[in-house]
Order: structure tokens, then sequence, then C-alpha cells
């Protein structure tokens, strides 16, 4: 998830968003010609712009709130992004705005393959992460007892599904397990995402945020859900 800090601009209740998107993980391929849609916390549309040949963009945001990002592009899955907006423009740094391509997608989903609801709708991805002190500095390790749920604006609750070691899908799993991987499918538009962790059967932590998933598309989560040591 990115936090966006913006600020104002001759229109006192916009702001200028700027970035690069890019093709994955990758710091050299970027994704030209893609439509980027922004969207304010009502999901109303602010500004709708494309990228250039060197994917780079400029868009109109509204400042003091949730701003939401709806990226699409021949070949790419469709992607969301949540920020939060603040008082002065903002240049994304690169990195954070990245697409998967189909094919990508496509192997995700075959990992989950029997997760049910997988081929409809949206979904949320990633992983859920923890700093642990190793040789006097913090390792990023994963947390094999986390979990995640989206609740939707009507109350439904929908649960991750999860991988075994091996990167399978494991029916009889309700814990993200070595991969800390977790796919929670079927859902779309501006949803709460809880997650948290336990030790042994006692819960340790939780907590929510504002996630937008597009239609269809999915919103990727990664390097971002970090749970806190247990007091």
């Amino acid at each position: 998830m990115i936090l966006l800090l913006l600020a104002c601009t001759s229109r006192p209740e916009l702001v200028v968003l700027s970035g690069t998107i890019f093709e994955s993980d990758s710091e050299d391929l970027v994704v030209a010609d893609a439509q980027v849609r922004v969207l304010d916390f009502a999901l109303e549309e602010v500004d709708a712009v494309a990228t250039d040949s060197e994917g780079g963009f400029a868009a109109q945001a509204r400042f003091g709130s949730y701003v939401f990002l709806d990226l699409s592009a021949d070949g790419y899955a469709r992607t969301g992004f949540t920020g939060t907006v603040g008082m002065t423009d903002y240049a994304i740094p690169d990195g954070v705005l990245w697409m998967r391509t189909e094919s990508e997608l496509d192997a995700l989903k075959s990992s989950f393959e029997g997760c049910p609801l997988l081929d409809q709708g949206g979904a949320v991805e990633g992983e859920i992460l923890m700093a642990l002190p190793q040789d006097g500095v913090m390792m990023k390790t994963f947390v094999e007892t986390g979990w995640a749920r989206v609740v939707a604006d009507d109350g439904e609750e929908v649960e991750a599904c999860y991988l075994d070691e091996d990167g399978v899908y494991d029916p009889e799993a309700v814990y993200t397990g070595p991969t800390g991987r977790f796919l929670i499918p079927g859902v779309s538009g501006k949803v709460q995402l809880w997650v948290g962790y336990d030790l042994g059967e006692s819960p340790m932590y939780e907590s929510y945020s504002t996630v937008f998933v597009p239609d269809g598309g999915v919103s990727s989560l990664y390097d971002s859900l970090w749970m806190p040591l247990p007091s």
C-alpha cells in the first residue's frame, strides 16, 4: 500500500500526482500507454490520463482524503493502488507503481487453483511480514501464522486462501504458512482488509485498512503488510 503526500495547486481542492508505472518488479521495463484513472474516496473519477513512452504520468487528485488509482493496459492485469493525500504535490518513488502481465496473473491464479471464487471479480493478494532481530540487524521474515480477510461495504466477509510449503493452494490451511502469502478472490471496489497473526491459538495482533480493487483486477500488497513484534 502506498502513502501519497500531496499538495495544493491553482485549484485549492486538487493536487498533482506524478509517477512511473513499471512492469512487475523490474527496474527497467515500464508500461507505456497505460490508462490511469484517479478516484476519490467516493470512487468518483477526479482525473484520467495515459502514461507516456517512458511509463510516466501526471494527474490531479483530491487532497485531504484517500486516493485510488485504477491502472489498465493491453497485456497487463488491471491493477488498483490505494493511498492518502496531504497538502503538497507528490512524485511517487520509482518501483511503487507496477502491473503484472496477464501471463503472470495466470501463473498466480494457477498457484491458488481450487480457491473458491478464484475466477469471480477482483482479488487482493500479498504477503504478511515481520522484522525480526538477528545478529544486531532487523531481518525481513514471512509470518507463518498470519491471516487475512476482506469485509465489503455490505458487511460480507471473504476469507483468504493460503499456500503450502511448496507454493500450492492448501484448502485446509488457515494461516499464511512458510510463504507468508495470501489471496482473497471475488472482491472489488472499496473494501476493508483485515490482517493479523496468532501465536498458538492466541490472537496477537490485528488491524484493518481500506483497499481499492478494480472490477476484475487485483490489488497486490507486497512489502507493505508489516506486523509488530509480540509484546
